[in-house]
């Protein structure tokens, strides 16, 4: 049966942060897109495009359905020094946490917040009265 689909194709398996899962599919009309190095190159660029995808998605409807971001006290502590502007291993020492805790707690802030940076999750935390 022909879905019009295309007759080459690169899955990528993806894993949000919060452990949900997906699967990006990218088809092509030539059956030769996805072979050797192209192959290669074209799961690097996919899969950041993939992973980009999802969150956002995630994000969408997580907000959709709950209408509250609800961030944990190191997340909201590790947005407020960031926000005062302490750098990382700053926030790290203040914080008694390790620097990947930080990491960990501004990366999970950015998704729950739909931002790309650490500076525009401060500012949606102060926008939906999180911070």
């Amino acid at each position: 049966m022909d879905f019009g689909l295309g007759q080459a194709a690169l899955s990528v398996p993806l894993t949000g942060v919060d452990g949900s899962r997906g699967l990006f599919v990218i088809t092509s009309a030539d059956p030769h897109k996805f072979e050797g190095l192209a192959r290669v190159s074209a799961a690097r660029d996919y899969q950041m495009l993939a992973n980009y995808v999802h969150e956002a998605y995630l994000r969408i409807t997580s907000f959709r359905s709950t209408g509250v971001i609800d961030l944990s006290d190191d997340e909201k502590s590790c947005l407020k020094l960031a926000a005062e502007g302490f750098l990382g291993n700053e926030i790290a020492r203040k914080l008694k946490l390790s620097e990947s805790v930080v990491r960990l707690c501004l990366r999970v802030a950015r998704h729950k917040l739909g931002a790309a940076s650490t500076d525009m999750a401060v500012l949606n935390a102060i926008q939906f009265g999180v911070l």
